[in-house]
């Protein structure tokens, strides 16, 4: 699946969970790296992901940016795409 990704910690803080907490939906992944990554939304397409992301953006989420997962494990976008076919 694609996700948009609108921020990444090493550790949770308060004013990081303020701004999150205007967004709906937000998926917290704590990676083997010790960083707890933010996302919003499942898409199926990787279309779908950059509309939301476009979306984000002019809510003032300036860095978001698209991301892919494979049974949780991050992917390249590539990668998607070749096991989306």
């Amino acid at each position: 699946y694609y996700t948009v990704q609108i921020g990444a910690v090493r550790e949770s803080n308060t004013a990081g969970q303020q701004k999150l907490s205007k967004i709906e939906n937000v998926i917290e992944n704590h990676g083997s790296d010790g960083y707890i990554r933010y996302s919003v939304g499942r898409f199926s397409t990787v279309s779908d992901a950059s509309n939301q992301k476009r979306k984000l953006i002019s809510s003032g989420f300036k860095d978001a940016y698209v991301t892919a997962y494979n049974n949780n494990d991050r992917i390249s976008l590539k990668e998607a795409a070749l096991l989306m076919k």
